[in-house]
């Protein structure tokens, strides 16, 4: 996939969020981009969430994981009861780094794309271990 120069700026906002994550193995940052401009960030952490347990039903045949946040709901949480954004005009940029540094495969897992489908959204960019990816879903 061939970035653009806004391309290319998400995802470098989107690798700095990636670095306050706390995993050793693994960094991921999630940017939101609605009209232009980011409207909210998160990454993975090892604090649980209740709806991380709900949408985690799609990965696990058990209850017994942890819950912890992934990067997509972290950033999604703020956003989900906003009436003033039209989901399917947002785009999420994902961003993993792993343990050296080097970007990794950050394509969102069954969990989160449940989440991500259940709001409407349609642009997905992520990375990949030899550049990027976009995915968008038809409804």
């Amino acid at each position: 996939m061939e970035l653009s120069k806004s391309h290319k700026a998400y995802f470098r906002a989107a690798k700095a969020v990636s670095e306050l994550s706390q995993f050793k193995q693994h960094r991921i940052g999630v940017v939101a981009v609605y009209k232009h401009k980011i409207i909210s960030s998160g990454y993975n952490s090892d604090v649980t969430n209740p709806l991380q347990k709900k949408y985690n039903r799609f990965r696990f045949n058990t209850d017994e994981t942890l819950h912890s946040k992934h990067a997509e709901l972290e950033c999604l949480l703020p956003l989900i009861n906003r009436k003033d954004i039209d989901f399917s005009r947002m785009s999420l940029y994902v961003y993993r780094q792993h343990k050296s540094g080097a970007p990794g495969i950050a394509r969102p897992c069954e969990s989160c794309f449940n989440l991500i489908r259940d709001l409407g959204i349609r642009d997905i960019y992520y990375s990949n271990e030899g550049g990027f990816s976009h995915e968008e879903i038809i409804y």
